[in-house]
């Protein structure tokens, strides 16, 4: 595990507790609004059409200004159902409360209307409190509308100000009531749950006729015969009017329609947040394990991508899957890494030419066959402090410039102390002398640094050898370096001779200490010196 978490930019606490608190918006539905966006979305392009078994007749303003007094009477309502019942529909719901009915002298002619069609016949159950799945407060229908006509239930939820899902079935006064969209899919009695509605249904596709037309006779069998239709109040003075997503306000018909049609075409499934969740884990864990992360980023919006998509295609499959709880997850994570990198970036850049510093050349992938060539700025310090104000950071500048020209297109490293240092490829080894050359000549210019002209001069090591870690590769050159500015050298190619040199002046700087400090204790030498 230690070696693992090694690997990863951030760290196994980072990761858990970023996880940790998706899991937490998860339960708590903090990013559901995430989902409604997507669903939304989807519902804004909806294509599908409905089958067209199903139809509404509606109340619509039509009607309203075809009757008396603008109110569709218990007579009217009997007219309409004789109506429907003579065209020989497959079944009739209706998609109105009766209680502030019951006194209207035309009240029995309704109930025998209602009657007549048996149990082929589905009256609302309205409730004044609803809530997941308890219906409290069931208006059920008045028993003179006899009990061989079905009743289901025609309440739901609203989130955001729409329809998300709607009841299977519901409980009821202790009984298990199914929906209106249960029913005209066939669906059995089972315990109370909810679903989604698929919402790719083009609601313009449903067909509706006005309810004075069926009345009237100008509709009848010939549009209705063998059909379901949903008998419902459609002006646009009725309350009855919803908000589903991505469509405009419609009646409440069209709800019942598109949740029926919904259930007709399956059983739908909620796969809820967690599996999202668990595999954005999965995926983005692999991600950061993979070099230290340098694939995160695209493999957060791949993950992203890919969420969204597959959100899409199980909703119009008939599956619900929350992903707020994974792009939480995927944002959190990815505020973390991209935090990290800044901070491992700080580390790797020079603050005075914004360049990656030697530590950044250091730890960068092994150099294998090119040549690093290491520049020196002689008397870097002393310039620096003879120029006023920014003229240091002018200076590194207008050095940096002139550096990049042999480059190549190969990234230029700045150290503090005025040293820099690049690699050259191996199939342009044999123009390294020619560069540094030209660089020279560049040099002999000297840099406009405010109203000074200021000369610099530059030393150059080179080191061609193949072998040690990219660290020993780099101080290789600037040992190099240092000896171009000695000898007073354009440049030093770095051998493996300086390298003892090196070492021989260590150990004898090293056993001449050892000697002076013996010699104190043995009183041989003055404690001076």
């Amino acid at each position: 595990m230690f070696k693992l978490g090694n690997k990863m930019i951030v760290s196994w606490r980072t990761f858990g507790l970023s996880l940790l608190l998706s899991v937490i918006v998860g339960v708590t539905g903090v990013a559901l609004p995430i989902d409604r966006v997507v669903e939304s979305a989807l519902g804004s392009i909806a294509w599908r059409p409905v089958s067209g078994e199903t139809v509404v007749v509606a109340v619509d303003d039509k009607t309203l200004a075809a009757v008396d007094d603008q109110d569709f009477t218990a007579a009217n309502h009997a007219q309409l159902i004789r109506a429907i019942d003579k065209a020989g529909v497959h079944r009739l719901f209706v998609d109105f409360s009766y209680e502030r009915r019951v006194r209207d002298p035309a009240f029995g002619e309704m109930a025998a209307a209602v009657k007549a069609m048996d149990d082929r016949i589905i009256l609302a159950v309205p409730s004044a409190n609803f809530g997941g799945t308890e219906a409290e407060g069931a208006v059920w229908p008045d028993a003179r509308l006899g009990n061989r006509a079905q009743k289901a239930f025609i309440g739901w939820e609203y989130g955001f100000w729409q329809v998300w899902k709607v009841p299977m079935a519901v409980r009821a006064d202790g009984r298990v009531l199914p929906s209106f969209a249960a029913v005209m899919a066939g669906h059995p009695r089972e315990q109370p749950r909810q679903f989604a509605i698929d919402y790719s249904y083009d609601t313009e596709t449903v067909t509706r006729y006005s309810a004075i037309d069926v009345i009237s006779g100008k509709v009848g069998a010939a549009q209705l015969h063998g059909k379901d239709v949903i008998f419902a109040p459609a002006s646009t003075a009725s309350p009855d009017q919803h908000y589903l997503p991505g469509h405009n306000k419609i009646p409440g018909a069209y709800i019942h329609l598109i949740a029926g049609e919904t259930l007709k075409r399956g059983m739908p499934v909620d796969i809820g947040w967690l599996p999202p969740l668990l595999a954005a884990a999965i995926i983005l864990l692999a991600a950061l394990m993979f070099d230290r992360g340098r694939w995160y980023s695209r493999a957060a919006f791949g993950v992203i991508g890919i969420t969204a998509a597959a959100k899409i295609f199980l909703t119009v499959s008939l599956v619900s899957v929350e992903i707020g709880a994974a792009a939480f997850f995927i944002a959190a994570l990815g505020a973390n890494v991209s935090r990290k990198r800044r901070h491992f970036s700080a580390q790797r850049e020079n603050p005075v030419s914004g360049l990656p510093n030697f530590e950044a050349l250091r730890t960068q992938q092994p150099f294998g066959s090119a040549t690093i060539i290491a520049a020196k700025l002689v008397n870097f310090e002393d310039l620096a402090a003879f120029l006023p104000g920014e003229g240091s950071q002018q200076m590194v500048d207008q050095v940096a410039r002139r550096l990049t020209l042999a480059c190549h297109g190969t990234q230029l490293h700045h150290d503090l102390d005025g040293t820099f240092a690049w690699l050259v490829p191996y199939y342009q080894h044999s123009q390294i002398e020619g560069h540094l050359a030209g660089l020279a000549a560049l040099f002999n210019a000297p840099l406009t640094i405010g109203e000074l002209r200021v000369d610099v001069a530059i030393a150059f090591g080179v080191n061609d050898e193949f072998e040690g870690s990219n660290a020993q590769r780099l101080a290789a050159a600037l040992v190099a370096a240092e000896k171009s500015v000695r000898s007073r050298a354009l440049w030093t190619k770095y051998s493996p001779r300086q390298k003892e040199d090196a070492g021989w002046q260590l150990s004898f700087h090293s056993q001449l200490e050892d000697a002076l400090h013996r010699r104190r204790h043995l009183g041989r030498l003055p404690a001076a010196i």
